[in-house]
């Protein structure tokens, strides 16, 4: 069907029981299938999709109906969390000389805490660090995604902390009114996804037991990963890209600029003790396999989000990067670095 019928049949008020099967195309070749229903005037529901094995994280996923914000293509509710779970944990450990870091600092600040709270815990490879570095604490995993949080109970399970690991389905920022007090909330790459910035920082400082810590991973210092000359200012244009798109609230992924600075939306929200410390990820050239791979699905993923705001000269340097047939991509340079630093924002309930 043409995008033009699926938008005349969404704008048709008659069209109550209106459903459209629509089918996505890679080079000629069906590669996937949606199921479209109707749920105001001009407006649809996605209500199940397939993508075939061999076209998914290539974009086949991507809907281009007219009038389709970008955000809903990408956001975290389309996404397929059972297939992008297994990606999540190899990344996490790809990164964990750098979080692992951060978790112990924060662990050292509340050593009798009884309870943690992981806000966005994906498949819980930070909620199951902070039970190993807490054995006195019991550490609840909160994420929106039902299938990351059957990961974090099976990863719970097979490091021996299943009773001390328990996990809830929230929807954010919504649910964050029905999670329990906590000595120590750790909210890694969360807060500025959420609508209102300011009011998230205020609902997770309102979760605080006295003399609690609340720490935000927000910021930083962007992924390098290629030498000056190879790089080419691709990093530096993408990044500023992610910025704009997130200034405008126009990013696929729901990013936005947070009104101020999170150190001052921590004051706002009536804590106190604001500290802010950054630590380094350093992986050297070469690379072993699993940071490549790591890279590789960053940047096809940066390659899909970012398609129609990137020149076709940066798109065609990413697909030449992801290419595992060709010499210069991520995964044969022998190049290949990854330098970034996180910064973790802290502040305590008095």
């Amino acid at each position: 069907m043409p995008a033009s019928a699926v938008d005349e049949a969404l704008a048709d008020a008659s069209a109550d029981d209106l459903a459209v099967l629509l089918i996505a195309y890679r080079k000629g070749v069906a590669v996937g299938c949606a199921g479209l229903r109707r749920a105001e005037a001009r407006t649809g529901e996605i209500t199940t999709m397939y993508v075939s094995p061999p076209a998914r994280r290539l974009g086949a996923g991507r809907l281009d109906a007219p009038g389709q914000d970008d955000r809903m293509a990408h956001s975290h509710d389309t996404v397929d969390w059972a297939e992008m779970g297994p990606d999540l944990i190899a990344d996490a450990e790809v990164n964990a000389p750098m979080v692992d870091q951060a978790l112990g600092w924060l662990a050292e600040r509340v050593p009798q805490a009884g309870l943690v709270l992981d806000v966005g815990s994906g498949p819980g490879v930070a909620a199951a660090r902070f039970a190993q570095l807490l054995p006195g604490a019991t550490v609840l995993a909160a994420d929106g995604a039902a299938p990351l949080l059957a990961l974090a109970r099976e990863r719970a399970q097979r490091l021996g902390l299943d009773d001390r690991i328990a996990t809830r389905e929230v929807k954010l920022p919504a649910g964050l009114a029905d999670l329990p007090r906590a000595d120590l909330i750790w909210v890694s790459g969360v807060a500025h996804h959420l609508p209102d910035p300011a009011a998230g920082v205020r609902a997770f400082a309102d979760l605080l037991r006295p003399a609690g810590v609340l720490a935000l991973r927000e910021g930083g210092l962007p992924l390098q990963c290629l030498p000056a000359e190879a790089d080419g200012g691709l990093t530096a244009r993408i990044n500023a890209v992610d910025i704009a798109l997130a200034r405008d609230h126009a990013h696929p992924m729901g990013a936005i600029i947070a009104p101020r600075s999170w150190p001052e939306l921590l004051a706002e929200a009536g804590l106190t003790g604001i500290e802010s410390r950054s630590f380094l990820l350093d992986l050297p050239a070469p690379l072993p396999e699993a940071p490549r791979r790591h890279l590789a699905r960053m940047l096809r993923h940066t390659r899909e989000l970012l398609t129609g705001h990137l020149p076709a000269d940066d798109l065609a340097r990413l697909d030449v990067l992801t290419d595992p047939d060709h010499p210069e991509s991520v995964l044969h340079r022998a190049d290949v670095f990854m330098l970034r630093a996180a910064t973790i924002h802290t502040a305590v309930r008095a």
